[in-house]
């Protein structure tokens, strides 16, 4: 269970990890083909290489949900090494309060209207 656990996070970590470049690859290219425009002082052009760099910077937060599963993948596979015989998981190694599998957690529209309701 644990070992199957570990291989769903490390699919997790590598599939976030090419969609979040493959998204920023993309972005790039819409910013770079922009750029002549910009040099006219277009201000639509402006506001949408605006929106074009701001979506990589939220691209960019696959970094810190990356360093999260590894650090937890880390503390889990240490303590099935170190444990013996059924090779029981300590609860802190559970994985259970990081970050949701894709189809598990809570979901993006749910935490929205969370937000919303916290304003």
């Amino acid at each position: 269970m644990a070992k199957a656990a570990a291989l769903a996070e490390i699919e997790a970590v590598k599939s976030e990890t090419f969609a979040a470049a493959d998204r920023l690859l993309e972005s790039i290219d819409a910013a770079l083909a922009l750029m002549p425009k910009v040099r006219n002082a277009d201000a639509a052009a402006m506001d949408a290489l605006q929106a074009v760099l701001c979506d990589m910077l939220e691209a960019m937060t696959f970094q810190d949900i990356t360093g999260q599963r590894l650090t937890r993948i880390a503390s889990l596979l240490n303590g099935l090494a170190a444990a013996t015989g059924d090779a029981k998981v300590p609860s802190e190694l559970s994985l259970e309060n990081g970050p949701a599998l894709p189809g598990g957690g809570v979901s993006q529209d749910d935490a929205d209207a969370l937000m919303r309701r916290q304003k």
